[in-house]
């Protein structure tokens, strides 16, 4: 298909690059579909797409890559909220982190902490709510780096894990607790893992990114947490566990410490924390809490930039 802009009388030449990534990025992530569950497709696939009206040259080639880069990552972002929990379990994530680090072999480290090695760095916190599953808990850090140039920046993008949450023993029930979609709570894992593939294909200079992802299971089980029960954090910290179903934070509480033992400037943390913050802004906005006003400011521009709502 062809699609054209209806006038680009005016239109700055940046504003026809712009547009040009636009109607890129929604054509590839508006077309998407995750098949891979169905036993038949009958959605036509788009084989080619050409942009009238923005130009040509070296500049626009540019920056539909920078597009398709980014939906790269997007797409990965969405095949893993689909998947289901059976499917997709701690390991099976971890191993969808080792395959981003081998395909940007070049760019990308991983270390994948088994529960014995999360032991020996006392996070308590973690494995409290990883306590109860079958599945062990896989604490998962890759490590972006510039094959070349100085390092100017040190960040650390962190994003809660759960592939499955049950609830533990404050059990999700009732109307709206949504059990049944919970394989989502990893989504914030899921966006983590999508921007590392974006930054492998887009590889930037200057900076070191270091990607966190403390997956595991909340599940209920004899070895499980219980509502009472006095954990600590791999800094020390004591946490009394007054509902198994606020677990987020306790998975994210060991991951941020260890995103701080890497010598980072900035942290960012995503997470599918509570259903309080859907209530508050709705389906299609992001809550953020910070300290930080200025961190606050680049994260707000970076949003508008994208697209997101925050």
């Amino acid at each position: 298909i062809a699609i054209a802009l209806a006038s680009t009388d005016g239109l700055s030449a940046e504003s026809k690059l712009s547009s040009a990534s636009a109607i890129a990025t929604g054509a590839v992530l508006g077309i998407f579909e995750d098949n891979r569950f169905k036993s038949e497709s009958k959605k036509p696939t788009l084989k080619s797409l050409d942009i009238l009206g923005t130009g040509t040259g070296p500049e626009i080639e540019k920056k539909i890559k920078y597009a398709a880069d980014v939906c790269a990552g997007v797409i990965l972002g969405r095949e893993l909220v689909n998947a289901p929990a059976n499917v997709l379990t701690p390991a099976v994530l971890a191993e969808e982190a080792k395959k981003i680090a081998s395909t940007y072999s070049d760019v990308f480290s991983a270390n994948i902490l088994d529960v014995e090695q999360c032991k020996e760095l006392k996070m308590g916190s973690y494995l409290a709510v990883a306590a109860a599953s079958a599945n062990p808990a896989h604490f998962i850090h890759l490590c972006y780096k510039p094959s070349s140039g100085e390092i100017k920046k040190k960040i650390a993008l962190v994003g809660k894990g759960l592939t499955f949450d049950s609830g533990g023993y404050n059990i999700k029930t009732g109307p709206g607790c949504s059990i049944e979609l919970m394989k989502f709570d990893m989504g914030g894992a899921a966006a983590v893992l999508g921007a590392a593939k974006a930054l492998g294909q887009i590889k930037p200079a200057g900076v070191e990114v270091h990607f966190i992802v403390a997956a595991c299971e909340n599940m209920i089980s004899g070895t499980g947490m219980r509502p009472g029960d006095i954990i600590t954090a791999s800094n020390g910290k004591t946490i009394e566990v007054n509902n198994t179903d606020a677990e987020g934070r306790l998975t994210l509480a060991d991951a941020l410490v260890y995103a701080c033992n890497q010598g980072v400037e900035k942290i960012v943390d995503l997470a599918t924390l509570t259903g309080a913050c859907v209530v508050a802004l709705g389906p299609s906005i992001a809550g953020i809490f910070t300290p930080s006003d200025d961190l606050a400011k680049e994260v707000v521009a970076a949003s508008e930039v994208s697209g997101e709502k925050l």
